[in-house]
């Protein structure tokens, strides 16, 4: 009886097949700490076998906490260690290269 109450009221969002629930404006109170934190939260959803549940869960999660996009996409980070070589730091010269 407590659950179709929740269920009538919008508090969750309840698949009987699969008896999985998912509470509506959890991400709002919830929501990820940082990036990987939200990685992680969009893999353990992935997880929900029902796809009414699994939905809503995914569409909450992007509607409130979209995710950031990268700063230089498609640019490989390099290491400071690798930064500071001879051959980078000659990058884009040209002629010979001392080696």
């Amino acid at each position: 009886m407590a659950r179709d109450v929740l269920i009538k009221n919008r508090f969750v969002i309840y698949d009987p097949k699969t008896e999985e629930y998912f509470i509506i404006d959890w991400f709002k109170d919830n929501p990820p700490m940082n990036e990987k934190h939200r990685v992680g939260l969009v893999s353990q959803i992935n997880m929900i076998v029902s796809k009414r549940v699994r939905g809503a869960a995914l569409s909450e999660l992007e509607r409130l906490c979209p995710a950031k996009p990268e700063k230089n996409p498609g640019v490989v980070q390099m290491h400071p260690r690798l930064a500071d070589t001879r051959i980078v730091r000659g990058a884009g010269k040209t002629g010979s290269r001392e080696i």
